[in-house]
Order: structure tokens, then C-alpha cells, then sequence
């Protein structure tokens, strides 16, 4: 349907143009034939029909005798032949040329009747001057007369024809083409209303594609994770009952750990699923406490990759989130950091910094590592991409944290570190009530501070 409804709007809008385009060739050509042919044949028309009269007239009186201005009478004459020889030089309408016929032999003549009239009347035979111009000049001259007659009349009617019919036709073209615009316009905006509903469809389908998947994760991975619990507590019972060194305990332990890994992807999955879930409208999060929590979950992980975790001056801010969101969003960037710490970096910290500016705080957790490579920064935070494939886990942790963030209204991102290393930051919307954020302490104020100086 958006296919036909372009095609239609796109033969409309090339139709109105090619109709438009052919009338006004034709509103061209009727208004050539007055502007080139009609109104300069009767402008010539005109100067032939004075200085015929004023050539006779003055003929006239010089046969009986009067004096005349010979230099007028010459310009008269020259002006006759030179009008003659524009106009047949102009296009002419159909039956023009025979009505012009008779003229052209008469004309022709007129200059030698001419001489021979003055040649008399200057010798003083008044009498065989006037003869002439009886019986030579005068028949000619009602030739030439009747000829301009009609030349005039048929011009006159050609280019009253073309004019109107150009008005005629510039009127009809402007009346289709305005209908065809109007037809254009209308399947234009059907296509754009076709486009809309079909934009809306497609991601309304997508949308519910990626609750339909979010809901699947989140059901596999509850489905799994029942099931892993009670291996794995068996196997820890059955290695807490069993003392000593014994020949399958190396096979235990090996069941422990693959099972507890698998537990850990099956959570960051069903973490990842229920990220991009809409926040509760009330939700608040001291910062100071949510850092805290996070780094004091991931203190085992930072002993095992012998990392120190360092905290800058917290401020005193309440996030709108809830608790866990804030403390799922730091966790999974620290864990991150942790994670991709190389092997042989001398300098082994991880920082987390923290302000607040314009209603918004934000957080900050750099590394001491090699940083992220220009090539993987755009897709850093894409589900299932990971850095290095030899490490642990799914890919879902950068994801995870941008979901959230997103989801809370802020901003996640990446740059280089000075020196080396990446810092991965966010930005959430705070609440900067300081009785809120007494309010919102999970912990008491001394016990909070000695967990983070212990840190």
C-alpha cells in the first residue's frame, strides 16, 4: 500500500507537470502568433495603408500644378517599400498569402508610375501626369488598398482567435493542474498517514517483540534456576559432611563451581529482562548507601583479581530510583571493570566518583586497564557483546546498566581515562531535599562512613 500510494502520488505529480507543460506550449504558440505575426503584420499594415494615401495625395498635387515637398515625398515613398518588405518577411496565417497576391505585382509597378507621373508634371505635362495617374496609378492603388484591406481584417480576426484561445487555454490548464496538485497533495498525505500507522505497527510490534523476549528470558531463566538450586545444595551439603581429602572431591568442587556459574548467568539474564521495567513513580535511593552496598558485593571479586577499590567524597543526594536499581547499575560497572582488569597491569584500582549538578547526579567508576579499543566503544552496551570472549558471563552487564539507567530517565556512557583505562559514567535525576536524604539512609551515618573508609 505505501508503494502504490507513492507510485499514484509520484504519476500525479508527474502528470500535472507534463499537462501543464504541453498546455502552455500551446498558450505559447497562439500567444507567438499575435505577439510575431499578428500584431507586427497589422502594424506594417497600417504604415502601408498611410503612405499610400499620403503618395497619392501628394501625386495629386503635383499634377494640378501645386508645389510639394519632394524630400517628404521621397521618406513616403521609401517607407512604403520598407513596410512592404517587413511584412512579407512575418509569418503569415493560412490564406494570407493569396489575399496578398494581387498586391505584390502592383507594388512592383508603382515605383516606375511613379517616376513617370513627376517626370511630367516637372516637365509641365500636367495633362499626361494626370493621365497616368488615372489610368496607372489609381487602378494599382486600389489593388494594393483592397489587398491591405484584407490582409488587415484577416490578422485582425487571427489574432483575436489566438488570443482567446490562449486565455482558454491557460484557464483549463490552471483548472486541471490546480485538481491534479489537489490529487497530489491527497495521496500524499495518504502516504504519510500509511507511513505513520505503519511506523506505529512496527513498533508496536517490536515493542511487544521485546516484551514477548524479555517476558521469555524472564520465565527461562526463573524456570532454570529452580532446578540449579538443588544440585548445587546437595553437592555443598554432600562437601560439608564429607571430611578430609577423598578421591572425588577434585569433582565436586568442579560441580560447585559450574553450577554456580550457571546460576550467575541465569541471574544477570533475568536481570537484564526486568531492566527496561518502568520505575515506580515514589522510587528514591540514597547515593551514599546504594555505593556502599554495591562495592561491599563486589569486595570478593576485587580480593580475588587483587584490585583495590577506591571512593572519592560522596555528596549527600537522593536518586530517583530504588535502592537495588542504584546499586544493580554500579554493581554491574564495577563488576565490569573488575572483570576486564588485564593480568599484567602494574597499577590494579578501580575508582568510583560521584556529584551532583542541575538536579542530576552523577556517577563515575574508572579503571586502571587497557581501556575499551575505538572499534567496540559504539556497541559497548549492546546485549551479548563482550570485550575479550575468554572472559566469564553473557555480555549483559553493560546492557543490564544502560536498560536501567534508561529506563529512569538518564544517560549512560564511555571515555578514555587520562593515563590509561576507561571510565564508564551515568546520569540519574536526584532530589536534593536534605531531610529526604536523611530519610532515605539504609544505614546509620557512622556505620555508613566506616564501611566506606574500610573500602
Amino acid at each position: 500500500m505505501v508503494l502504490l500510494c507513492f507510485v499514484l502520488a509520484a504519476a500525479a505529480f508527474l502528470g500535472a507537470t507534463f499537462y501543464a507543460d504541453a498546455r502552455l506550449g500551446r498558450v505559447v504558440r497562439l500567444t507567438h502568433d499575435v505577439s510575431d505575426n499578428a500584431m507586427p503584420s497589422l502594424a506594417e499594415i497600417g504604415v502601408m495603408q498611410r503612405t499610400l494615401a499620403s503618395v497619392r495625395l501628394t501625386l495629386g498635387q503635383q499634377v494640378e500644378g501645386r508645389e510639394m515637398d519632394s524630400a517628404a515625398f521621397d521618406d513616403d515613398v521609401r517607407e512604403l517599400q520598407e513596410a512592404r518588405r517587413k511584412y512579407e518577411s512575418y509569418p503569415q496565417f493560412a490564406g494570407e498569402p493569396e489575399i496578398w497576391a494581387p498586391a505584390r505585382p502592383a507594388l512592383d509597378a508603382l515605383p516606375s508610375v511613379i517616376a513617370a507621373i513627376r517626370s511630367d508634371a516637372e516637365a509641365g505635362r500636367l495633362v499626361s501626369a494626370e493621365q497616368t495617374l488615372d489610368r496607372e496609378f489609381a487602378p494599382a492603388e486600389a489593388i494594393v488598398s483592397r489587398a491591405l484591406a484584407g490582409v488587415h481584417r484577416l490578422n485582425l480576426e487571427q489574432g483575436t482567435l489566438a488570443a482567446r484561445g490562449a486565455d482558454s487555454a491557460w484557464s483549463r490548464t490552471r483548472t486541471v493542474t490546480f485538481a491534479l496538485d489537489f490529487a497530489c497533495a491527497m495521496l500524499t498525505a495518504a502516504l504519510a498517514a500509511l507511513a505513520l500507522v505503519t511506523a506505529r505497527r512496527l513498533f508496536a510490534s517490536e515493542a511487544l517483540r521485546a516484551n514477548e523476549l524479555d517476558a521469555f528470558a524472564s520465565r527461562v531463566a526463573h524456570d532454570i534456576r529452580g532446578p540449579l538450586t538443588l544440585p548445587l545444595v546437595a553437592l555443598q551439603r554432600l562437601d560439608q559432611e564429607l571430611d578430609g581429602d577423598f578421591p572425588q572431591r577434585p569433582m565436586i568442587d568442579r560441580g560447585i563451581r559450574g553450577l554456580r556459574r550457571a546460576e550467575a548467568l541465569v541471574n544477570d539474564l533475568l536481570t537484564f529482562a526486568r531492566a527496561a521495567a518502568a520505575p515506580p513513580a515514589d522510587a528514591s535511593a540514597p547515593l551514599r548507601d546504594a555505593i556502599a552496598g554495591a562495592l561491599q558485593d563486589c569486595e570478593r571479586d576485587a580480593s580475588c583479581a587483587r584490585v583495590q577499590l577506591d571512593v572519592g567524597e560522596l555528596p549527600e543526594a537522593v536518586v530517583r530510583c530504588s535502592p537495588g536499581v542504584l546499586t544493580s547499575i554500579v554493581g554491574n560497572l564495577v563488576s565490569n571493570a573488575l572483570k576486564f582488569m588485564p593480568a599484567e597491569a602494574g597499577v590494579r584500582v578501580v575508582s568510583v566518583r560521584a556529584s551532583v549538578d542541575d538536579e542530576l547526579v552523577c556517577v563515575e567508576v574508572q579503571d586502571t586497564g587497557d581501556g575499551v579499543p575505538e572499534d567496540q566503544r559504539a556497541r559497548i552496551f549492546e546485549p551479548y557483546v563482550r570485550g575479550d570472549a575468554t572472559r566469564p558471563g553473557l555480555g549483559l552487564g553493560l546492557a543490564t546498566a544502560r536498560r536501567l539507567v534508561i529506563a529512569h530517565g538518564g544517560r549512560i556512557g564511555l571515555r578514555s581515562r587520562p593515563g590509561g583505562g576507561a571510565v564508564f559514567w551515568f546520569e540519574l535525576p536526584c532530589r536534593r531535599d536534605r531531610n529526604q536524604d536523611e530519610r532515605g539512609l539504609h544505614l546509620p551515618r557512622a556505620e555508613l562512613d566506616r564501611s566506606l573508609q574500610r573500602l
